[in-house]
C-alpha cells in the first residue's frame, strides 16, 4: 500500500515542481510595463475571482484596476481590455497580432485540430475560408437565394403563436417564447444547409431529427463551457473523462455531417417552387469538383460546422432579449407598432427590404444587441507576438478578452448607459474576425420581431419589469390583433368568391375604361380573392410612379411566374430589393434597345429562328412553339415575322455574360444568365413587333402624314426603312381601327431608289 501511495504522489509532485519552476521563470522574464492586476494565488493565480456571469465580474474588476488589466487564470496570462478606443486600437493597429485563438482540449476535437474558420490560427488557410464564406455562403446573391427559407420559417412561427392563441379564444394566452425562437433560427439554418427541418414540428426524418439535436445541443455545451485542464495541465488527470466525451462527441458529430455530404452527392438536391434549388453544402460541393485540392471533405464539414455552431443560438437570444426589453417597456411597443402601421399598414407582412423603412425597429435591436450582446466577451483572441495595448506591454501568448457588455455601458460613450430608449446605435462587429454572417442575423432578427410586432398584441406577465434572470423562461401574454381596415376606392357590387370577375370581358382594356365612367377614375375590384385597384388618372398614375414607386415596385406572384419565372426570381417578377436592382442594371444594356424577335435571338445565340432563312428548321419550329406557350401565359399570343435588317453583333448578349461570370461569379450564376434570357424574350418582343404593326396602322389611316414622314427621313432603321424603301397605300377607303383579331394588310410597291439599289 506504501509503495503504491509513492507511486502516486511522485507524479504529482514533480508536475508541481515543474510547473512552480515554469511559472517562476515566466514571472523573472516577464516585461516591466505589465497591465495592473489583482493579487493572485501561487499556482490558480486569480482563478478564484471569477464568479459567473464572467463578464460582470470583469466590469467589476475594471472598476478597481483600469480599463486595460491582467489576470493569471492558472499557467494562462489574460489582458482584459473595457475600453471603447483601446478596443479599436485592438483591431486596427494590433489586428493581425491578435487574430489568432487560443487552443482548448473542446476546440481542437470538434474544430478537427483548430482548423475550422472560428478557431483557425491566422495564415493563408483562415483566410481562404474567410473568403469562402464571405463570397460563396453568404454574399447578397447567397443570401437573396434563401429568402423563401427565411419567410416560410417565419410565416410558421406566427401561425404556431396563432394556433395557440386561437384556442383560447382569441383572447391573451401565455406563451413561452425562447424555444419558438431557437426552433425558428435553427431551421433556417438547417434548411439553408442541407435544406432539411430537423426542429419543431413538420421534421424532415424524426429519429434523424433527433439525433441531430442531441450532437448539436452537446456541441454548443462544450463549445461555451470552461475545461479547468485548459488552465492548469496537472488538472486535467483529475478529468479524464470531459477529454474521451470531447472526443466521442466529435466522431459523432463528423459521422452526421459526412452522411449530408454523402448524401447530397449521391442525390443531387432538386429545389421545388417556394424555395431555394441549392443548398449550401450543394453550392460547396459543386465548388469541390472545381478545386478539390481546397475544398476537402473536412474543409467542407468544418464550414457547416461554424454556421452550426454561431448561426443559431445567438439570433434567438437577442430576439428573446428584444421581446423582453419591449414588454418590460411598453410604450417603446406601442411605438414600434404604430411605426409598422403607418410605414407597412395591415394589408401585407413586413418584408426584409421593408426594414431600411423602420428606424426605430431597428434602433430596437441594436439597442438591444449594445446592452445584451449575445457574445459579452467576444471569442478570446491571442496575441501571436509582443505587442503594446493601451500602453502596456502584452507577451506572446497572451489572451485578449474584449468585453463588449461594459464597454456598452461606458458612461464616457453614453450619459445615461443603462437607458433602454432605443435611440443609441452601436456596432461590435470587429476586426478581421468580425461575424461574416451579420447581415442574415440582422434580417432575420428584425423581419421576425417586426411581425410578431405587427401581428400580435403582447403585455407582460405580472407588474414587475422583465429582468429575465438567466435560468428562467421568458414567457409572455399575446394574442392576435384585429385588422384595421382602411378606406378603400369605391368598387361595382360583386358576387360572393368570385368578386367581379363576370364583369370581364375582352378587351379588358376596354371594360376597366367603361367601368371608371361609373365609378370613377380610381375604383377596387376583386378578382376572387384578389383586390385589385385601377387607375385612369395621369395625375394618380404619376403619383403611383413618383410617391409611391417604391411600394408599389413588385410584381404578384402567380402559377406561371413561379414556375416560367424560376421562383419569381427574374427581373420581370422578382420583388424590389437588392436582387432586382441588380438583374435591372444588367437590363439595361444599350444593346437592348429597339429590337424585334430575330434581332434578341441573334444577339443571344447567333441563329434565326422565325422568319425565311432559319438557322434550323426543326430546331426553329421547337423553338417558336415554345415560345408561344411562354407568352400565351404571360400576356397574349402573338406570332409575327420581323424583316429587320441590323449587322450582326460581334459579341451576342450570351457571350458578354459568360465574360462577366469569369469576373463575378458569385453573381452572374447560370440561374441569373437564364432567367435574364427569359425575361428578354418575353419582353423585348411581341411588344416592338405589336408597335410597329399599330404605326402602320396609323401612317395608312392618315396618309397625309405617310407623305410627310417620307419626305424628311434621313436614317434608316427598322419601320422608318420600310416607309423610305417602299411606297405604301391602304386596301380600302375605310379607316384602320384594327380589331386586335384580324391581320394589318396593305398594298406597297418598290421606289425607285429601291430599284436602283436591286440593279446595283
Amino acid at each position: 500500500m506504501e509503495t503504491s501511495s509513492l507511486y502516486t504522489f511522485l507524479p504529482l509532485a514533480f508536475l508541481l515542481i515543474l510547473l512552480t519552476l515554469k511559472l517562476f521563470s515566466s514571472w523573472f522574464k516577464q516585461p516591466q510595463n505589465l497591465p495592473p492586476s489583482p493579487p493572485s494565488i501561487p499556482i490558480l493565480g486569480h482563478l478564484h475571482l471569477l464568479k459567473s456571469p464572467l463578464h460582470r465580474t470583469l466590469h467589476t474588476l475594471s472598476q478597481s484596476y483600469g480599463p486595460v488589466f491582467s489576470l493569471r487564470l492558472g499557467s494562462r496570462r489574460v489582458v482584459v481590455v473595457s475600453s471603447a478606443v483601446v478596443a479599436e486600437e485592438c483591431f486596427t493597429k494590433n489586428d493581425i497580432v491578435l487574430t489568432n485563438r487560443p487552443s482548448t482540449v473542446a476546440s481542437r476535437h470538434i474544430g478537427y485540430d483548430n482548423t475550422i474558420l472560428i478557431f483557425a490560427s491566422y495564415g493563408e488557410q483562415w483566410r481562404n475560408l474567410r473568403r469562402v464564406c464571405t463570397l460563396e455562403i453568404f454574399s447578397s446573391a447567397r443570401l437573396n437565394s434563401f429568402v423563401p427559407i427565411r419567410r416560410d420559417e417565419i410565416k410558421r412561427l406566427l401561425l404556431n403563436l396563432n394556433k395557440r392563441a386561437s384556442s383560447s379564444g382569441y383572447d391573451f394566452t401565455k406563451v413561452e417564447l425562447y424555444p419558438l425562437f431557437l426552433e425558428m433560427t435553427s431551421n433556417i439554418v438547417v434548411r439553408m444547409l442541407t435544406g432539411k427541418r430537423y426542429f419543431g414540428e413538420d421534421v424532415t426524418n424524426a429519429k434523424e431529427a433527433a439525433v441531430f439535436r442531441k450532437v448539436m445541443s452537446e456541441i454548443v455545451e462544450y463549445a461555451v463551457s470552461a475545461y479547468p485542464g485548459d488552465y492548469l495541465s496537472f488538472l486535467r488527470l483529475f478529468f479524464r473523462n470531459y477529454k474521451k466525451k470531447v472526443s466521442r462527441l466529435s466522431k459523432r458529430s463528423d459521422k452526421m455531417l459526412q452522411n449530408f455530404i454523402e448524401e447530397h452527392r449521391n442525390t443531387p438536391r432538386k429545389g421545388g417552387v417556394g424555395e431555394s434549388r441549392e443548398t449550401v453544402l450543394d453550392h460547396l460541393l459543386s465548388l469541390q469538383e472545381k478545386q478539390p485540392e481546397f475544398y476537402t471533405d473536412e474543409i467542407i464539414k468544418g464550414l457547416i460546422m461554424v454556421i452550426l455552431i454561431a448561426a443559431t443560438d445567438t439570433s434567438a437570444l437577442t430576439m428573446k432579449r428584444a421581446m423582453s426589453f419591449l414588454l418590460s417597456h411598453p410604450h417603446y411597443l406601442e411605438r414600434a407598432t404604430e411605426e409598422l402601421d403607418s410605414v407597412i399598414g395591415q394589408e401585407r407582412m413586413i418584408d426584409e427590404m421593408d426594414i431600411v423603412k423602420l428606424p426605430f425597429l431597428q434602433n430596437i435591436v441594436s439597442e438591444t444587441l449594445r446592452l445584451r450582446p449575445p457574445a459579452p466577451l467576444l471569442v478570446p483572441h491571442m496575441s501571436s507576438k509582443d505587442c503594446i495595448i493601451g500602453g502596456y506591454d502584452v507577451p506572446c501568448q497572451t489572451m485578449v478578452f474584449i468585453n463588449v457588455w461594459s464597454i456598452h455601458r461606458d458612461p464616457k460613450l453614453w450619459d445615461d448607459p443603462e437607458d433602454n430608449g432605443p435611440c443609441k446605435l452601436f456596432s461590435f462587429g470587429l476586426g478581421r474576425r468580425a461575424c461574416p454572417g451579420v447581415n442574415m442575423a440582422q434580417q432575420v432578427i428584425n423581419v421576425a420581431l417586426g411581425s410578431l410586432i405587427q401581428c400580435f398584441e403582447w403585455k407582460r406577465i405580472g407588474d414587475e419589469g422583465t429582468n429575465m434572470p438567466k435560468g428562467l423562461p421568458l414567457e409572455a401574454m399575446c394574442k392576435a390583433r384585429e385588422i384595421q381596415h382602411k378606406k378603400l376606392p369605391l368598387s361595382p357590387p360583386f358576387i360572393p368568391i368570385l368578386g367581379h370577375l363576370h364583369l370581364l370581358k375582352p378587351p379588358l382594356h376596354r371594360t376597366l375604361y367603361s367601368l371608371s365612367q361609373s365609378y370613377g377614375p380610381i375604383f377596387s375590384l376583386r378578382f376572387g380573392s384578389r383586390r385589385v385597384v385601377i387607375v385612369l388618372l395621369a395625375e394618380v398614375a404619376e403619383e403611383c410612379c413618383t410617391k409611391n414607386n417604391i411600394v408599389l415596385a413588385s410584381c404578384p406572384s402567380t402559377v406561371a411566374s413561379r414556375h416560367i419565372g424560376y421562383d419569381n426570381m427574374i427581373v420581370l417578377f422578382a420583388p424590389d430589393g437588392k436582387q432586382w436592382r441588380n438583374l435591372r442594371r444588367v437590363e439595361l444594356k444599350p444593346m437592348f434597345l429597339e429590337m424585334t424577335f430575330n434581332i434578341v435571338v441573334r444577339m443571344l445565340t447567333k441563329k434565326r429562328y422565325y422568319g425565311e432563312d432559319v438557322t434550323g428548321a426543326e430546331v426553329a419550329t421547337e423553338f417558336r412553339e415554345i415560345m408561344s406557350e411562354i407568352v400565351d401565359y404571360i400576356v397574349s399570343a402573338y406570332s409575327g415575322d420581323y424583316l429587320s435588317i441590323l449587322r450582326e453583333s460581334r459579341e451576342t448578349l450570351l457571350d458578354h455574360l459568360l465574360s462577366l461570370q469569369e469576373k463575378q461569379l458569385e453573381f452572374y450564376t447560370d440561374e441569373t444568365f437564364k432567367s435574364l434570357l427569359l425575361v428578354t424574350l418575353i419582353a423585348a418582343t411581341n411588344t416592338s413587333a405589336s408597335t410597329m404593326t399599330r404605326t402602320m396602322s396609323l401612317l395608312l389611316s392618315h396618309l397625309h402624314s405617310l407623305k410627310r414622314v417620307a419626305e424628311e427621313l434621313d436614317s434608316v432603321v427598322a419601320l422608318q426603312s420600310l416607309i423610305q424603301c417602299l411606297e405604301w397605300k391602304r386596301i380600302n377607303e375605310e379607316g384602320m381601327n384594327m380589331p386586335k383579331v384580324l391581320p394589318l394588310e396593305a398594298m406597297y410597291k418598290a421606289q425607285e431608289i429601291t430599284a436602283r439599289i436591286a440593279e446595283h
